[in-house]
């Protein structure tokens, strides 16, 4: 056997394992992680966990090296951090949704804007047939775009909740995104949104339109809302069956959340042991189905029409909900409970005119 022949194999299977280990090196995870460059990655909860650099300290937001945070030493050249905003299924995701590209936190924006502080953005349906309460989904993409362009650090629910109740930290000009109701149009115009731009949000489901059918205006079933939630999506409850008014006293049609219904056959109203019944047991049973569906533990709560009372809030606080969602405008800080929103979803209001908005807030 001449040398040619004999060197050939090997040379082969040289170049064969200088391929395989590149591919290796380029998958998602094992990356060059020396120095600067540890990525933080989001945690079963949803929020960032710590991880050491080289000397073996922990790194905040904006610390130098040597001061301890949950927030690690994954500030990179560019000033940003990696971070999977998935929830624990995550690792079942469904081969045709696919979890989000991560989206890199900006840690170093130009314009610190608010730090320790989080916006919500309120959304209810994205449809080409706009509305007070319906953007085109056009104008959905335009106003995500425009809110990562200005330098907004969009966080999954679930690191806003650590933040609020465990002490977590967030990075400045923190955003939640949110919708209401539960239609259908969340999984077929802005989920695909929301993946592209590597991003997440909530909505918070009416329980019981779940798997409803309604032609006119579809809402979420719960296979749609399951494959979302394995891919980073979280759900939440807007009541099990409160979305709707009916009459008071006077005959005018009033949240059922916040009033006593009128009882016709027995020609009163309900009593106020009755109304407070009526409103526990309806929560309770769409926390119970938003446990058995998609194993939430968090109870939270949106109010259906933006209405509640102090007897409201309190029942809420009784049966363990005790972060509930408004829509009134403000920004939270982490003592906020009673959580107010940016209404966003509305369709005079233009990507610019959205990120003019959230500039006002410090």
């Amino acid at each position: 056997m001449n040398k040619v022949s004999f060197y050939m194999p090997l040379a082969f299977a040289g170049a064969l394992v200088i391929v395989l280990f590149a591919v290796w090196a380029s998958a998602p995870g094992n990356e060059s992680r020396d120095g600067e460059k540890t990525a933080i990655v989001a945690n079963t909860a949803g929020a960032p966990t710590a991880s050491t650099d080289s000397s073996g300290a922990s790194r905040g937001i904006d610390e130098p090296p040597g001061h301890a945070s949950a927030f690690s030493n994954g500030v990179q050249p560019s000033g940003t951090v990696a971070i999977a905003a998935a929830t624990a299924s995550s690792a079942a995701l469904s081969a045709d949704s696919p979890a989000p590209r991560p989206r890199e936190y900006n840690l170093h924006p130009k314009t610190v804007r608010y730090r320790d502080k989080v916006l919500v953005l309120m959304y209810h349906h994205i449809d080409e047939r706009e509305s007070m309460v319906t953007i085109a989904p056009s104008k959905f993409r335009d106003h995500m775009k425009a809110v990562l362009d200005s330098e907004y650090n969009v966080i999954p629910m679930e690191a806003y909740i650590d933040f609020m109740k465990h002490g977590k930290p967030v990075p400045p000009n923190a955003v939640v995104v949110t919708f209401d109701d539960g239609y259908e149009s969340f999984y077929t115009q802005a989920f695909p949104v929301l993946k592209e731009l590597g991003i997440v949000a909530t909505n918070f489901v009416v329980v019981s339109y779940v798997d409803t059918d309604y032609p006119k205006l579809p809402f979420l079933t719960w296979k749609q809302i399951g494959e979302m939630k394995r891919a980073g999506m979280s759900f939440y409850s807007h009541s099990y069956d409160l979305h709707n008014k009916k009459p008071d006293a006077s005959g005018s049609d009033q949240p059922a959340m916040t009033q006593r219904r009128a009882k016709p056959r027995a020609n009163r109203l309900e009593t106020d042991t009755e109304y407070k019944e009526r409103v526990v047991a309806d929560l309770l049973l769409a926390e119970q189905q938003l446990r058995d569906h998609l194993g939430n533990q968090e109870p939270m709560l949106c109010f259906p029409f933006g209405a509640y009372s102090d007897t409201v809030v309190r029942l809420a606080n009784e049966i363990g909900i005790d972060i509930v969602f408004t829509i009134k405008e403000g920004i939270n800080t982490r003592e906020t409970r009673e959580i107010m929103r940016i209404n966003a979803g509305v369709p005079y209001l233009s990507a610019e005119g959205l990120v003019a908005r959230m500039n006002k807030f410090k």
